[in-house]
């Protein structure tokens, strides 16, 4: 029993799951020794059994949601395609720019909707971001976000679709080749 309790609490600490509140996005947190990796997905029931399409946003640090003035929170990867008609057959999953906050108020967005520490330099990215911001690091997250929904029981395992495009084919290449390893 001491061992399905401890069992318990460090699945708890390693992947986590909620809604995010006023939205339609499942939003799920999978932390690493070095890395805290968020994504979403964009649904909030998790039963029926479909594929992965797995959007790849862009090489800026934009975040996933922005809060508005009200508190009001406002999608901004998937905000340019029709969800309703993607997930009759997917399960759309992003994942967030790393060390970039998931939900970022406007008062910390750059005029491209980047997030930046510094309200007065439009350029201002977080340090941490600009170390992690190269191609090995996205395919490495992107296969760890992969391999734990590929386990979830709403997941068709055999297929997989990556939606990409403004990132470097480089990444998307090096990821399509170890999703088919």
């Amino acid at each position: 029993m001491r061992f399905l309790i401890i069992l318990l609490f460090i699945s708890k600490i390693c992947f986590s799951q909620e809604t995010i509140k006023g939205t339609e996005y499942s939003h799920f947190q999978l932390k690493t020794k070095n890395d805290i990796i968020d994504f979403v997905i964009a649904d909030t029931t998790l039963t029926e059994i479909k594929p992965i399409l797995l959007f790849c946003q862009g090489s800026q640090p934009v975040p996933l949601f922005i809060r508005g003035e009200e508190n009001e929170i406002y999608p901004i990867a998937l905000s340019n395609f029709d969800l309703d008609v993607l997930k009759k057959n997917f399960h759309v999953v992003t994942i967030s720019m790393p060390h970039t906050p998931l939900i970022v108020g406007f008062e910390n967005l750059n005029s491209s909707y980047c997030y930046i520490t510094d309200s007065s330099q439009q350029y201002s990215y977080s340090i941490d971001y600009l170390k992690a911001d190269f191609a090995e690091n996205y395919i490495k997250r992107a296969n760890k976000v992969l391999s734990f929904l590929r386990k979830q029981k709403w997941v068709n395992p055999s297929e997989t679709c990556v939606l990409d495009i403004l990132k470097v084919l480089e990444s998307q290449l090096g990821l399509l080749q170890q999703i088919n390893m």
